[in-house]
């Protein structure tokens, strides 16, 4: 059974979870533009297995207790959030990309939420979210293995902008991925950006290798200097299969690589070593191989 909402402005918060706790084996819930909905309580130990929340903006409080939700996707603002859970997420999509919901944010009233994701599959992250609920615990992870994203296979990343301390903090996540296949950066500069944390310093420069890595995507809206910076520091972290592109939004591509060309006739390389890189447009048949899509890309 499937339950949708879509667009409702005059439903209370009371009536959404009276209404939730008629049914009992309820699979999947999709909650859209709710306007009127302040809070909600979710509370459906059966077969519900599924629930996503898409531009709620007023809803400030969460409450969920379900014994398998393995897929939470939620788009909006951050609200305060309560899971009682027997199983974790294994596809989580966080995109708080507008920020908190409410005043006063403090990463406790979260806290449920960070353990319930520490196996995901497949994630979707902000960075603010990452810096301001997951980081500190991160800092430890050799004594706390708990939180290392060890089955983790495709993560989307988004931020704001790109500067060496966002970089930072993408690679200081990605020391906890050493499954990672394919990750996709996404910078969208309407997204909210959070108080500055403090730098990174020697906590990014030990950083293994990922060798499963198979691909990385940038995508968004990136100046040609910012993909020159951001694929340059990835090459401290990926293998050598792993292949780094950029798309536009016309779905153009292009590939990071050796460039064969002497310096001088190609714009902006980067030189490492004795070898120059930079980025080239690929054609529509090689396009078609490399570009792909995460999982809650459409959504």
């Amino acid at each position: 059974m499937s339950l949708q909402s879509i667009a409702v402005t005059n439903l209370t918060s009371e009536a959404v979870s009276s209404m939730l706790s008629q049914f009992q084996y309820l699979q999947i819930l999709i909650i859209k533009e709710c306007r009127g909905l302040h809070s909600l309580r979710v509370d459906i130990r059966f077969a519900f297995s599924k629930l996503m929340i898409f531009h709620c903006l007023q809803l400030k409080s969460l409450h969920m207790k379900s014994n398998q939700i393995y897929k939470f996707w939620f788009r909006g603002l951050l609200p305060s959030f309560t899971y009682e859970y027997y199983r974790d997420m294994a596809d989580p999509m966080l995109d708080f990309r507008g920020g908190p919901g409410y005043d006063h944010f403090e990463y406790k009233h979260s806290l449920s939420l960070r353990s319930a994701i520490r196996k995901a599959r497949i994630f979707t992250l902000c960075r603010w979210t990452f810096e301001a609920m997951i980081r500190q615990y991160l800092a430890a992870w050799k004594e706390l293995p708990m939180f290392v994203f060890g089955e983790l296979k495709e993560l989307q990343w988004i931020d704001n902008l790109v500067d060496e301390h966002n970089i930072d903090a993408l690679i200081f996540f990605l020391k906890s991925c050493p499954s990672l296949q394919k990750l996709y950066i996404n910078i969208d500069p309407t997204s909210y950006s959070g108080p500055r944390t403090r730098n990174y310093s020697d906590q990014v420069l030990d950083c293994k290798r990922l060798q499963c890595l198979e691909a990385v995507q940038l995508e968004g809206v990136i100046e040609n200097c910012d993909k020159m910076l951001l694929a340059n520091r990835l090459l401290d972290v990926v293998s050598k299969k792993t292949k780094i592109t950029a798309k536009s939004h016309e779905n153009r591509i292009w590939k990071f690589e050796v460039s064969l060309c002497q310096q001088s006739q190609v714009q902006q390389p980067l030189l490492r070593g004795m070898k120059h890189y930079m980025f080239v447009e690929v054609n529509e048949e090689e396009s078609g191989k490399l570009s792909s899509k995460h999982t809650h890309a459409d959504l």
